[in-house]
């Protein structure tokens, strides 16, 4: 039951709040007073559709609160059922906002929820009747609803809407495992194409620092050609080279070693430093014969280089990092390829032919063969204004009248089109 409603910059409503008493309530007033804005706010706390034409000029914030009383176990049941919560208390809190940029919220006891809640709960908790209209009269679930009390069928129908609802919760789980399995095959796949291409690669530690050095020797060679052949000159082949210099200073000192003793030792490192500069002077010679250019190789290199910069740039890593990962991608290979969805599977299939039984069972206990032993069962359908006795036998006539394949159709669609 509606006790409180407030409402804040809707149309011409500045800020209204109304609190209703228990029993029979009435909003009275001329044309115009604002009773249709009343029941516009409260179709709005139903879930309906909220325009910016309905804010307040000047205003840049429609709020619209109602506090509902919930009298029975059972309402309080169904709104639970919605929310998928318990309530601390016995009444709802439901609000709508909706800002100037068109941007609407929704609440239930201060919690964000979607338009689509606020419907299901409106349902349960007011009924709006016109001149002209009965909205639950014309909803097929309500219509379904009386035609399964008048037959007694609530009981069997609950029963079969829990059997649905676990088929259905199966049904989502076998697909979030299905989907699953589907992205740990293509995560697998990647793993698989992953360790192709680093197999491929054949990497090897700090070979990328070897081959910049290489490459770069490669694309230097005539330089150093030329850096060797003129160290070779100048220290032995040219006339008036570093060794033949060396050599006159030794014989020099040697003509002088007679009168100065210790230019004994001066000549003795003459001579070992000579021995050096000749040896300096042919290795520079030797690398100078190993230095060749060769466009082939440094064409090989370079490609070499390119494959191993993109290797490091794809996975982010060093090229011995890129060596341990390639270790560890077997074991993710072996992990990603475990089967998740069999049992899943075989749950499914039990519960959905179980489920797929129910319709022949319900209409089994409905319309089944006459017999005395019967108990008699007291409709629960309320009085129309028709005798219910006459519906009664009207209705029992229908039944026998139909074949058993007419009768299980007919109660099964019934009972399997009032699922949502």
């Amino acid at each position: 039951m509606l006790r409180e409603l407030f409402i804040q910059n809707l149309v011409l409503i500045e800020d209204v709040r109304a609190e209703l008493q228990p029993g029979f309530c009435v909003w009275t007033g001329e044309t115009g007073a604002g009773k249709s804005l009343l029941l516009t706010a409260l179709g709005l706390l139903m879930g309906e559709r909220v325009s910016t034409d309905l804010l307040r000029g000047g205003a840049e914030e429609l709020r619209i609160t109602g506090r509902f009383d919930l009298p029975s176990a059972e309402t309080r049941e169904q709104v639970q059922k919605v929310l998928d919560g318990a309530l601390e208390d016995d009444q709802v809190i439901l609000s709508r906002r909706l800002n100037r940029s068109g941007r609407g919220y929704a609440y239930v006891n201060d919690q964000p929820v979607a338009v689509a809640t606020l419907r299901q709960l409106g349902s349960i908790l007011v009924d709006i009747h016109g001149q002209h209209e009965s909205q639950a009269l014309l909803q097929p679930a309500f219509q379904l609803h009386i035609l399964d009390a008048y037959g007694n069928l609530l009981e069997l129908r609950q029963h079969f809407q829990n059997q649905a609802d676990k088929v259905r919760a199966l049904r989502r789980h076998h697909s979030d495992l299905t989907t699953a399995r589907q992205i740990r095959q293509r995560e697998r796949a990647l793993l698989q194409f992953e360790r192709e291409e680093l197999e491929t690669a054949a990497l090897v530690p700090s070979e990328l620092d070897d081959l910049t050095r290489e490459r770069d020797r490669l694309m230097h060679t005539q330089a150093l050609q030329e850096f060797a052949a003129a160290g070779y000159a100048a220290m032995y082949d040219a006339e008036g080279s570093v060794v033949e210099q060396i050599g006159k200073l030794q014989r020099e000192a040697e003509s002088w070693v007679a009168l100065v003793p210790d230019l004994g030792e001066v000549t003795k490192r003459l001579e070992a430093l000579g021995t050096e500069v000749q040896d300096i002077a042919h290795t520079l010679r030797t690398l100078n014969e190993t230095w060749e250019a060769d466009p082939e190789r440094l064409e090989t290199v370079e490609r070499r280089i390119q494959l191993l910069r993109r290797l490091e740039a794809k996975y982010g890593q060093k090229i011995n990092d890129l060596i341990a990962y390639q270790a560890s991608l077997d074991e993710k290979e072996r992990n990603n390829g475990k089967t998740i969805c069999p049992a899943s599977k075989k749950r499914l299939g039990k519960n959905s032919r179980s489920f797929e039984r129910w319709p022949e069972s319900l209409a089994s206990n409905v319309v089944g063969s006459p017999s005395a032993s019967r108990p008699k069962r007291k409709s629960n359908l309320p009085s129309w204004g028709c005798r219910e006795r006459n519906s009664k036998w009207r209705w029992n006539q229908l039944l026998w009248g139909m074949t058993r394949f007419r009768r299980t159709f007919l109660l099964g669609a019934l009972i399997k089109w009032s699922l949502p």
